[in-house]
């Protein structure tokens, strides 16, 4: 009668043991099978990414030809402003020539007198500073040096205060040093018996396993191997899952960036549109400024010629008071041409640093590119506060373009021309949803915008 619950038990745990196997085998296939499907989904995004790799080239050869012929109107036009300019600056130069001349006299005159003025009014207050504050110096003096005295003698008895407290707290530490030692070692002698005691424990048990039956001691080895197998075969399980949830993030990068490529083709076609139309209105605007500074510039140089004619007749000034009453208003005359010029140079550089784009992108994109600091710092700004002893600067005949790194034109950014309006909101478990399916859906909508990646 007590054999047959033993049988009973010994089936349920065969079963069992068989039917765990047999979950693990099905968990083992369903893996195997997910991995395969991962693998071929792979290669065929690796496929798509290669395709709109191949057209986006097509695109950018197609862009770099337009952008060329662009580039090569530019210079054109650059010479021929260069050209126009450089007349203009000669006229300029032989109509105020004299007038500069004049005014650079008086002012180096005047501003002479005025810093030896300054240089003098500076001493004569430090002087006068100094001589009302001598007497409260000295007394503040003797405050001090009484007060370094008395401190200088409390800090000699907080010294020898310190030392007999470091004298104490030594004798102090040495005793404590003692009671620590004296508990170390009973704290030893307590785990050493602590140990022999286990000792003792662990030999009793290993006897009761030496009287124990065959049956019973097979059945215990027997577990033990089961046990060995069972964290094998999770370990190999383990492994599998990784390497799946691996194949996993390989392919949301993949269609990451594919997604990318196609954001960054949409983005460079819309600007090349961008600056073509940005090229017409600033050769527009720039063509009119032009015009109107070169008659603006024709009227005051006639206008200083006529002054210059009466400078000339006149007589040289005599006395210094006389020089100084006439400089500030023949100084604001003077420097209103000075002012024109430095204006229209501004306003050239800003235009220029527009076209300059373009024509670095089309360095970018047949493997150029230069440092943005190396040209800023060879590229001559206009100073619109200079003196009017300064000479006008004189443009060259083509100016240096400014270029920009690939870092710097990829930085840029057209919100009002690019975006053409609200973008509709995609939630982040709608897009996951889309992009585990075979068939991707198109980003664009119905009015022709793009959603946000999320």
């Amino acid at each position: 009668m007590a054999a047959m619950p033993d049988g009973i038990e010994s089936f349920r745990v065969a079963a069992e043991r068989a039917l765990r196997d047999q979950r693990v085998q099905f968990d083992l296939k369903q893996r195997e099978e997910d991995l395969v499907r991962l693998q071929a989904e792979n290669v065929e995004m690796k496929a798509k990414m290669k395709e709109m790799k191949a057209s986006m080239e097509a695109n950018i050869e197609d862009r770099e030809r337009v952008i060329m012929y662009k580039v090569k109107r530019i210079d054109e036009l650059q010479d021929k402003l260069a050209r126009r300019e450089e007349d203009e600056t000669g006229r300029m130069d032989r109509a105020v020539h004299t007038v500069t001349e004049q005014l650079g006299i008086v002012t180096a005159e005047r501003d002479l007198l005025r810093s030896k003025c300054v240089v003098s009014d500076a001493t004569l207050k430090d002087m006068e500073a100094f001589q009302a504050v001598k007497g409260s110096l000295e007394a503040e003096l003797a405050r001090l040096q009484a007060e370094n005295t008395q401190i200088q003698a409390a800090c000699a008895a907080r010294l020898r205060e310190v030392e007999v407290s470091h004298v104490m707290h030594l004798q102090r530490m040495k005793r404590e040093k003692d009671d620590d030692v004296a508990r170390t070692r009973r704290d030893m002698e307590k785990a050493m018996l602590d140990r022999y005691v286990s000792w003792s424990w662990t030999v009793v048990v290993v006897d009761g396993w030496r009287s124990l039956d065959g049956t019973t001691r097979r059945a215990v080895l027997e577990n033990e191997k089961l046990t060995l197998e069972l964290s094998y075969q999770s370990s190999k399980l383990e492994k599998m899952i990784s390497q799946n949830e691996v194949l996993k993030r390989s392919k949301i990068e993949s269609r990451n960036n594919t997604d990318i490529l196609t954001e960054m083709t949409e983005t460079l076609s819309k600007k090349v549109k961008f600056y073509e139309k940005l090229f017409q209105k600033m050769h527009q605007k720039e063509r009119m400024a032009v015009e109107q500074q070169l008659v603006a510039a024709q009227t005051k140089a006639n206008h200083q010629r006529d002054r210059a004619n009466v400078l000339l007749s006149a007589k040289p000034p005599q006395q210094a008071s006389t020089i100084t009453s006439n400089t500030p208003s023949d100084t604001k005359n003077g420097s209103n041409w000075q002012e024109a010029l430095d204006t229209h140079l501004v306003e050239r550089y800003k235009t220029k640093r527009g076209i300059d784009v373009v024509v670095q992108y089309n360095q970018f994109l047949h493997g150029g590119g230069l440092d943005a600091t190396a040209s800023s710092s060879a590229k001559p700004k206009p100073k619109t506060n200079s003196k009017a002893t300064a000479a006008p600067p004189r443009p060259s005949r083509r100016a240096a373009p400014v270029h920009y790194s690939p870092q710097v034109i990829e930085s840029i950014r057209l919100p009002h021309i690019v975006d053409t309006g609200d973008r509709p909101y995609v939630p982040k478990a709608e897009y996951l949803e889309s992009s585990t399916s075979h068939a991707r859906p198109s980003r664009r909508t119905a009015d022709g915008s793009y959603t946000a990646r999320t």
